[in-house]
């Protein structure tokens, strides 16, 4: 059997061949580059955010004392009695947002090229002839779907803390009871009494939650448009290209599926906003 050739899948997938030997394969340079820029891209979502962060921040925080910083400056703001921000806790919010843009840029370039790769792979599936070959890159595309769709949460989860970086960054707030002010505002969830600064957190929790039913309002349309657009080209292939057809066919079948998981996502976060006090006071508790 030729190798070469049962790889071969005329240079516009996975593999390519050099015509000068039948019996060696190359793979694509553009699957090389593409493999390699995604590599690269992990280790920046995990190195880049809090370098960048620290670098554009004025108070010299970094994510090594972010904890304590915030722990400080909450404390130092909820004592205050003033609904706008201390300069301290403006600067912690601040290099949180910032962390979080960042992680969003370098997410949403991951998948990107997650999905670039995707598309060679399946391409080269629908290309290849050997068996086993076929075997192996099927095997590859079905594990990197999962992937792709959770680095798709991914990415909505840190527009989400761009946009609401005081909600999101009081998760890091310590609940063990080292910051006395956490537990003044369980009494006031008790109680029944909203101050100011209350108020601020309630309606930043409120935003929180409608940055993400808006976040999964949008990728649920584009998932759809994907779908669509994809059921059109699969219209459009030759009828002898059975294989190609079947893959485009499959994952179109597929897709809705992340629709339906974005709209639950997006109905889960209306109910808070609509009743964002009683979520931050649960969050307070320890429950989320």
């Amino acid at each position: 059997m030729d190798v070469a050739s049962e790889l071969d899948c005329d240079g516009s997938g996975l593999m390519g061949t050099y015509s000068t030997s039948p019996l060696r394969a190359r793979v694509d340079p553009r699957f090389t580059i593409i493999i390699a820029s995604t590599m690269l891209l992990v280790g920046a979502y995990f190195f880049l955010p809090g370098t960048v962060a620290a670098v554009l921040s004025p108070a010299g925080i970094t994510t090594g004392v972010l904890a304590e910083t915030l722990g400080a400056a909450f404390s130092q703001w909820w004592s205050g009695a003033a609904a706008p921000l201390t300069t301290d806790m403006r600067a912690v919010v601040s290099f949180w947002g910032m962390f979080h843009v960042t992680k969003a840029v370098v997410a949403l370039a991951l998948l990107i090229g997650l999905l670039l790769t995707g598309h060679q792979v399946w391409r080269a599936y629908a290309r290849v002839n050997a068996p086993e070959a076929r075997a192996a890159i099927a095997l590859v595309g079905i594990a990197g779907a999962p992937i792709a769709a959770f680095v798709l949460l991914i990415v909505m989860a840190n527009i989400q803390g761009a946009l609401a970086p005081l909600s999101s960054v009081m998760g890091l707030l310590p609940m063990d009871g080292s910051v006395p002010e956490v537990a003044q505002v369980r009494e006031q969830f008790a109680a029944g009494t909203i101050s100011p600064m209350l108020e601020t957190l309630i309606g930043d929790f409120r935003a929180y939650h409608l940055a993400l039913v808006v976040i999964a309002a949008v990728a649920a349309v584009i998932v759809v448009a994907a779908d669509i657009v994809l059921w059109i080209r699969w219209s459009r292939m030759p009828r002898q290209d059975v294989r190609l057809r079947r893959v485009t066919a499959t994952i179109a079948a597929v897709l809705p599926t992340v629709a339906v998981l974005l709209l639950f996502i997006m109905v889960v976060n209306l109910s808070t906003v609509a009743d964002a006090a009683p979520a931050l006071a649960a969050f307070f508790g320890g429950s989320l």
